[in-house]
This record gives structure tokens, C-alpha cells and sequence, in this order.
């Protein structure tokens, strides 16, 4: 076959979809040993080079960054400012949280219910581009956490 080599032609040479080509050469398990090994087999006989996609490429256009989009605040209420950090679920909560607002274009910051001057005003959220926060999120109460 002249000219690179696609996946296209070696799920045709292989009697196997493109999407089954592309798991194999990627490693995946939801294709059984024997097709992956099949397909790998094809992929070098014809000559096939696998380039995988950047790393910084989003595999879904809902992954991509929205920059400035604003600050969700992580509210905790446990007895002290910094107690839902010593729990073993409360942390894990928060990095996952605050790793989905920075993919969709959000500062994630902790605010603790018990501070001065913390009230339902202050953390708001409301249509006004003035307003710094565009909604909240709460950690499990203390009495939740292991």
C-alpha cells in the first residue's frame, strides 16, 4: 500500500473496525489478548506507525479550559478552620473538585463557614458579572467523615 499507512487500512486488512485497531494499538482490555495481538501482528506487516494524540490535547471538547470564568467557593463547617484536612475523605473531595473546576475554567477556594463575616451573602452566587463567586460547593459535614 503506497503512502502511510492508516488505521483505516489495517482495520480492513484485519477484518476488524477502526475503533478496534485504535484500542489494540493503544493497549486497551476491552479487547480480548488474541484480537490485540491480530491487530498489532497487521499493523507491522503493513508497514503501520502509531503517533498518539498530544498530551495536551483534550480528548473531549467539554475538557478544554474556559479561562476567567470565576471562583467556586469549597465551603467546610467543621470546629476548626483547617480540621476538614484531617480526616482522610475531606481532601480527596476538594483536589477532585477543584481539579474539574480548573479544567472547566474555575478557581476553586476554601472557605470556612465558622470565619467572621462569612454569611449566605457573601458566598452568593448571582448572575452579576461583578460578583466574584459563580457558586459554592460544601465538604461532607463532620459528622459524615470517617
Amino acid at each position: 500500500m503506497p503512502g502511510r499507512i492508516t488505521m483505516r487500512q489495517v482495520a480492513a486488512a484485519a477484518h476488524v473496525s477502526v475503533a478496534s485497531v485504535s484500542m489494540a494499538l493503544r493497549g486497551s482490555e476491552k479487547i480480548t489478548a488474541a484480537t490485540r495481538e491480530k491487530i498489532r501482528a497487521v499493523a507491522n506487516e503493513l508497514g503501520y506507525q502509531f503517533t498518539p494524540s498530544p498530551p495536551s490535547r483534550p480528548a473531549h471538547p467539554r475538557e478544554r479550559p474556559i479561562p476567567g470564568r470565576g471562583v467556586i467557593a469549597y465551603v467546610t463547617a467543621f470546629p476548626t478552620r483547617e480540621g476538614w484536612y484531617q480526616n482522610r475523605f475531606s481532601p480527596a473531595t476538594y483536589e477532585g473538585a477543584r481539579q474539574r473546576a480548573t479544567q472547566r475554567g474555575y478557581t476553586l477556594e476554601h472557605f470556612w463557614l465558622h470565619e467572621e463575616n462569612l454569611g449566605p451573602r457573601r458566598l452568593s452566587p448571582t448572575p452579576c458579572p461583578c460578583s466574584r463567586f459563580r457558586g459554592t460547593t460544601s465538604a461532607p459535614p463532620p459528622s459524615a467523615t470517617p
